[in-house]
């Protein structure tokens, strides 16, 4: 996959899929690090908001989160942000399921300035999966979260 990736660049250095095919790469074999992070930038840099890209990326910057620099960590949020407002509720719950307890604190507080009715059918989507939303911004107007 990396020579195949590097094919690609070479012949097309904007082509953010290919970036992100050697970050995933690039953590298999050495793990995150500089390397990693810099592929992941490039990614980010050539396909900000790429929804086919960004269903792939999204989960993979997720799981790194917490070790993310802070532009990459916005980039990341951005990449959910677009997930859940382009309406792919079921990958967004995915997503966020499989993100560390950390960072789903930070995804829900994200989602603060989404439209009520965005937050309630991403919170009914959870529940689907047996997740439990306890935050102030999912509460229903006439019937408020208690934590």
């Amino acid at each position: 996959m990396t020579r195949s990736a590097k094919q690609l660049i070479a012949c097309s250095p904007s082509e953010s899929i290919a970036w992100l095919a050697l970050y995933w790469v690039e953590i298999r074999a050495e793990g995150f690090g500089p390397t990693a992070i810099s592929y992941l930038t490039q990614s980010y840099h050539f396909g900000p908001h790429e929804i086919w890209v960004q269903l792939f990326r999204a989960p993979l910057a997720l799981r790194a989160y917490g070790f993310l620099p802070d532009d990459l960590k916005r980039q990341t949020r951005a990449d959910f942000d677009d997930i859940v407002g382009a309406r792919l509720f079921p990958t967004a719950v995915l997503m966020y399921q499989a993100a560390s307890q950390t960072t789903q604190a930070v995804l829900l507080e994200g989602m603060c300035t989404d439209p009520i009715e965005v937050r309630l059918i991403f919170r009914r989507f959870a529940e689907s999966r047996g997740l439990r939303i306890a935050h102030a911004c999912f509460a229903e107007p006439d019937n408020p979260i208690r934590g």
